[in-house]
């Protein structure tokens, strides 16, 4: 992250912080605001966790095809009817050596977490990465992550179990293991990585919440069209540290949560420092919808209904049918 970048996402976390000590649910832009903070930390510490994991990768494949050559002993020939993949990949080997080599930067991405959460609650302590709390955090993230070379067992064993019924030889199978591994580091190092990092950066925002004495916090989504309709569901949830929220997970990327609540997912949290003691603010929704109200008069008599409608769902993220709803409540 550039040095402008981050003094801007400091500023903005330091109106997360403002944000938090309102008796009130924030503001539509107080949330977009908060949400980009959170992120643009997250997004700037995920390329580090994607190398490490490529890094692993390269290594898993030039130990597989270094194994597959052995027990063929010779190019050319036929791939070994005995063959599998318990004899090309050793997965508990690779799950230890990932440990290994995915702890540091994934302890960096919690470290990222913890000071964006004693920032935004307003905490001046410092990060105890010794502490049993964050250790058994940190081990959570790590080791789920480092199971993805059960995944990469399971291909792998489809790829040559595939080779052998169609009669491969060692070279064919071994071009295909290259192949199966370029697709790997390209698309799924990706996944990996920002789950990895999300589910360390929200960890290390729950214990710098823990280490400030807050007892709660509240889910913060992106609200745009790609968020899952269980985590929109759940966007300003409530729960006590520790609590799941009711979509199974205890924060973003939770590694004890449903995979398909934690893959690649981009939400977030913030504190709560008081209780609101005063009427709620106006939901998010009602405010999108006050603005498409305001805003389509104007776009009608400036480029017709249709296409009013249309500049209105891409300004809001949403369906057109959400900007007729907006316009034309149902009773």
């Amino acid at each position: 992250m550039t040095s402008l970048a981050a003094v801007r996402t400091r500023r903005a976390l330091r109106l997360v912080a403002a944000i938090r000590s309102s008796k009130a649910q924030p503001s539509e832009d107080a949330h977009a605001l908060a949400w980009a903070a959170l992120d643009a930390l997250k997004t700037a510490r995920t390329p580090s966790v994607e190398r490490a994991v490529q890094a692993l990768m390269r290594r898993q494949e030039a130990s597989v095809l270094a194994a597959v050559r052995d027990a063929a002993k010779q190019q050319g020939t036929p791939i070994p009817q005995g063959l599998s993949v318990g004899m090309v990949f050793d997965v508990e080997a690779w799950i230890r050596e990932a440990l290994a080599d995915l702890e540091p930067s994934i302890a960096e991405a919690l470290a990222d977490g913890w000071a964006a959460g004693a920032l935004s609650a307003s905490y001046d302590g410092a990060l105890d990465l010794e502490s049993t709390a964050v250790r058994e955090a940190l081990a959570e993230v790590v080791q789920l992550t480092s199971r993805t070379s059960e995944t990469t067992r399971d291909q792998l064993a489809r790829t040559i179990e595939q080779a052998i019924e169609e009669g491969a030889d060692v070279d064919a199978l071994a071009t295909r293991i290259r192949t199966l591994f370029g697709e790997m580091s390209e698309g799924r190092a990706a996944t990996i990585a920002r789950t990895a990092t999300t589910a360390a950066f929200e960890a290390g925002q729950v214990e710098a919440f823990r280490d400030a004495g807050i007892e709660k916090h509240r889910w913060l989504s992106e609200r745009d069209s790609r968020v899952r309709a269980s985590h929109t569901a759940i966007d300003g949830q409530v729960r006590k540290l520790g609590e799941a929220f009711s979509n199974g997970c205890r924060w973003p990327g939770d590694p004890s949560g449903p995979a398909g609540e934690t893959v690649n997912c981009r939400c977030s949290l913030l504190p709560v420092l008081e209780e609101a003691k005063a009427a709620p603010a106006r939901s998010w929704r009602g405010e999108r919808d006050d603005r498409i109200r305001a805003a389509y008069p104007a776009l009608r008599e400036q480029m017709g209904q249709t296409a009013a409608i249309d500049e209105l769902a891409e300004r809001e993220s949403c369906s057109a049918s959400t900007v007729k709803r907006a316009l034309w409540p149902t009773k």
